[in-house]
């Protein structure tokens, strides 16, 4: 076992909803150096991690890798300019390729539920646009 894996297994098993508050207290930070090449796979392990409907073993993985993000002391501490945050990216690489599956039906789903809900706005519109024709018409012609 590689030693990315093996320390996104540690923090993946001491992960916990608790987490989650200290996570977004701290993420924003993160968006610097290398992080920033990779910030919106960042962002979507932590959306994936605050939906309640995504199980938690996977949201403890997810969860775990953020972890490792925001926590000064890993394996390359963070303060080291030019490879401080290069492991942080690998383990974060490393957890996306292993929810690969995961995060893409998350996006999938979360793509379907967006497009019904302006679908419903959109068809709501052209309904009320109908109606009120309709009413200005009948006003004209009275």
């Amino acid at each position: 076992m590689k030693l990315r894996e093996k320390l996104l297994e540690r923090f993946t098993k001491q992960a916990s909803p608790k987490d989650i508050p200290r996570i977004e207290k701290k993420l924003a930070l993160m968006n610097r150096g290398p992080i920033k090449e990779i910030w919106d796979k960042v962002q979507l392990l932590w959306k994936f991690t605050k939906d309640p409907d995504v199980a938690w073993g996977v949201k403890a993985a997810a969860i775990g890798a953020l972890l490792y993000l925001i926590s000064p002391l890993d394996a390359v501490p963070d303060v080291i300019p030019g490879g401080g945050l290069l492991d942080d990216v690998a383990v974060l690489i490393f957890a996306c390729k292993m929810l690969a599956d995961e995060l893409k039906k998350y996006v999938e789903d979360t793509t379907i539920i967006k497009t019904k809900g302006h679908y419903k706005i959109v068809r709501a519109s052209v309904l009320g646009s109908i109606i009120i024709a309709g009413i200005v018409l009948i006003l004209k012609l009275i």
